[in-house]
């Protein structure tokens, strides 16, 4: 495929062959000094992250792991995670983050599906005692002994080593363990790691993302070094990244937006990621002020409450760039709501943004509220929903993908049941691609809702609505109706300091839309209640099932 070349600088070519490791040491080399990682007191260089990694990795490596050993990572973001993922990346490990937020019954499932022989977990965070929470995830595990695990619910689980205080028998306290691993193989020295190294290639696996989707399946995605690292080297332009930048990054590292947006920019350009205590509004307002954050990556739900506790303190953040308030172009002026493009769009399979265009300028022409162009090495084409065939310019249907970005696929899934015979994703998105490139979002494949014979497309209702001041996000669904088929239902997100006004609601969308396509059922959310993917997609099915759940329920009181 002919890839164009795009002004806004996606298209840079790759100055490091792109592994893990090789990103490391440029990282080092090039950055050495400067901070790389914060919390509170605690400051890491980019040469000090090198060095404590290579230690750490050391260690694995004379634990007897080796290319491909499956390292799962439990814990909050810190610098422990950043050190504990850079070392067995750079030793040719697949590492699976898993999620913090992950109960017993996850737990078992991630180990086993994923086939984790080493856990690394933290002790505690924030309350949650991650230690009984393995306890009760894996039957057996209180007679267990550290280094030795043998456990019929994760066969393939031998060790955990836990970051904190522990008591446990199974667990081995680190990073001591490997430190002490490390010293009893003298062989294993820093030439041994750098031998090791050298056979880490970009076809090799480097990550798993464990992603539930929209749907309640979870899957296991697994992504290559090369894939990515070219996507997340090609997006940095669009986020404006600098050298010396103090990101504070509220998106997990367990999932891709939090690698997207925080690990690989700082690696890549010399900045620093910002740590809080916890992610309570005054711990976080306290990092940001004292660490005099620049850059800000915030999960759904954050703006509210950090705006109460700053007007609070009647504080201010006179060193932030980007992040908090609407969008800035590189000049520091409002970018006009009529000329700001859509949110990128991506998913994990892409590890990602697949459509994009710069969040620090006006929108091409004609693309304003589109989601923009390919990034580099993704094809994109639509193709009918009822027959495959690829359609044309400005016809709507399902978007496939296809690309070197792409995830090499899901663990334990045959590639038959994950592509089309020549390699394209189906993503489960309706789009439409207009003929200078700009892909358009028109909602998923099977969110249509059938009202009385009519379909009712749930992104035309919730565009009219978030278009309303009081709105701040509105999540449209079909909920099942004895005479219609499907009642058209809505979740509305206030905005803050607005009163949520169902009737009032109701009144204007006549005036907007077509009678069918009107609500009949509305219902208030708190931003922080919006389930979403770990892309930010908003889990419209769990909404639509609480929903339901609710008014059945009401109907039997």
């Amino acid at each position: 495929m002919t890839q164009a070349v795009f002004a806004d600088g996606r298209d840079r070519p790759m100055d490091f062959r792109p592994t893990l490791p090789v990103a490391l040491h440029r990282a080092a080399q090039r950055f050495g000094d400067r901070e790389f990682l914060a919390h509170g007191s605690r400051r890491i260089s980019f040469a000090a992250a090198e060095r404590q990694s290579a230690d750490w990795a050391r260690g694995l490596l004379a634990l007897g792991l080796g290319k491909g050993s499956r390292v799962g990572l439990m814990m909050p973001n810190s610098p422990d995670w950043a050190l504990s993922w850079l070392a067995a990346a750079r030793m040719g490990a697949l590492t699976v983050p898993l999620s913090s937020l992950y109960q017993p019954p996850e737990i078992a499932w991630a180990l086993r599906h994923n086939d984790i022989d080493t856990l690394l977990v933290a002790a505690e965070y924030a309350g949650h005692d991650y230690l009984d929470r393995l306890e009760r995830a894996l039957p057996g595990l209180t007679d267990q002994k550290a280094g030795a695990l043998r456990l019929p619910a994760a066969p393939y689980l031998r060790r955990i080593l836990v970051w904190g205080a522990s008591d446990r028998p199974w667990a081995s306290p680190a990073p001591q363990a490997l430190l002490a691993a490390a010293a009893s193989a003298p062989e294993i020295d820093d030439g041994f790691l750098t031998a090791v190294e050298a056979q880490v290639t970009p076809a090799d696996d480097f990550l798993v993302i464990c992603t539930s989707g929209t749907t309640a399946e979870p899957k296991a995605v697994a992504h290559t070094h090369g894939a990515a690292l070219r996507n997340t080297w090609a997006y940095g332009p669009l986020m404006d990244t600098r050298i010396g930048d103090r990101i504070y990054n509220a998106l997990p590292f367990f999932w891709v937006g939090g690698i997207l947006r925080a690990l690989a920019p700082a690696l890549f350009e010399g900045a620093t990621i910002v740590f809080s205590d916890s992610g309570q509004p005054a711990d976080v307002v306290d990092a940001l002020i004292d660490q005099k954050v620049t850059v800000l990556n915030l999960g759904a739900g954050m703006v509210h409450g950090l705006r109460a506790e700053l007007a609070r303190r009647g504080a201010a953040l006179p060193a932030l760039r980007v992040g908090f308030g609407p969008p800035l172009d590189r000049d520091g002026q409002v970018i006009p709501r009529e000329q700001r493009i859509a949110t990128a769009l991506g998913m994990t399979e892409t590890f990602g943004t697949h459509s994009s265009e710069s969040e620090f300028a006006a929108a091409p022409p004609g693309m304003a509220g589109g989601r923009g162009r390919s990034m580099p090495g993704i094809e994109r084409r639509i193709v009918s929903v009822e027959t495959g065939e690829v359609l044309g310019p400005g016809e709507e249907g399902e978007l496939q993908v296809r690309g070197p970005n792409l995830m090499r696929g899901y663990l334990k899934r045959e590639r038959e049941e994950v592509f089309t015979p020549d390699g394209f994703f189906a993503t489960g998105d309706r789009c439409s691609i207009d003929a200078d490139g700009c892909l358009w979002f028109n909602g998923r494949v099977k969110e249509l809702i059938k009202c009385a014979g009519a379909n009712v497309s749930p992104l035309e209702v919730e565009a009219v609505l978030v278009s309303y001041p009081e709105v701040r996000e509105a999540l449209v669904f079909g909920l099942p109706d004895p005479g219609r088929g499907q009642a058209v239902a809505a979740a509305i997100v206030p905005e803050p300091g607005s009163v949520f006004d169902a009737e009032a609601l109701r009144r204007r969308l006549k005036g907007d839309l077509s009678a069918y396509k009107v609500p009949t059922i509305y219902v208030e959310l708190a931003a922080e209640d919006v389930p979403r993917t770990d892309t930010g997609k908003p889990k419209k099915e769990l909404v639509a099932q609480r929903v339901l759940a609710q008014r059945t329920a009401a109907r039997g009181a």
